[in-house]
């Protein structure tokens, strides 16, 4: 994960997270993971590496040297692969029924689907196990990909705009938020999801 969250493409819409000048340590790394280890075993969070073998990414295995591959029958794995990302809830409220959905994927990714078969599960999850009534995604007006994603794909419009709510590069941004909901999960999303991904 430090190697992801230092890499200024792959962080360049994610700012807001970033440590720009100084970068994640390892220190700061093994502190976040503690932190995340710690909300979900509260139920407040709940987070998902995503990890692609080396075989099914093919010829974009090149793009990746060999310190970035693990090796089989590490965290259960049975073939060599890499970690490219993470996606998950947080702030999950299992009384209201509702939470956000995140995701960082590396740059050398983007474009291939790997983002959208991981917000796939993480809405799979929320919906048809949690039985979440709404997700929301917070993003910023510069992040064009993601908000494409929400507005072409999942069909969903901005649901609200904040004001100067975030710090990004030493100065606050605004941040959009985006929703979907079990009905729109249901009724559509989930089956237009499996066709466009193959994933049946």
């Amino acid at each position: 994960m430090q190697r992801l969250l230092n890499c200024p493409e792959t962080m360049k819409y994610l700012m807001f997270m970033a440590k720009a000048r100084e970068g994640w340590s390892l220190e700061d790394v093994a502190e976040r993971r503690k932190n995340r280890e710690k909300l979900n075993a509260l139920g407040e969070d709940l987070s998902f590496a995503i990890a692609i073998t080396v075989n099914n990414l093919g010829n974009l295995a090149n793009k990746f040297n060999k310190e970035e591959i693990l090796k089989a029958g590490t965290n259960g794995i049975d073939e060599d692969f890499v970690i490219v990302g993470n996606c998950g809830l947080k702030e999950i409220d299992l009384k209201s029924s509702n939470a956000e959905v995140g995701i960082g994927l590396d740059y050398r990714l983007w474009k291939g689907g790997y983002g959208s078969e991981a917000i796939y599960y993480c809405l799979q999850t929320s919906f048809d196990f949690l039985k979440l009534h709404k997700v929301v995604f917070i993003t910023t007006e510069d992040k064009v990909p993601m908000r494409k994603w929400l507005e072409k794909v999942a069909k969903v419009s901005i649901e609200n705009v904040f004001s100067k709510v975030l710090v990004s590069e030493n100065h606050y941004v605004d941040s959009y938020e985006y929703a979907i909901y079990e009905t729109q999960w249901n009724s559509y999303l989930k089956k237009e999801l499996i066709q466009w991904l193959h994933l049946e």
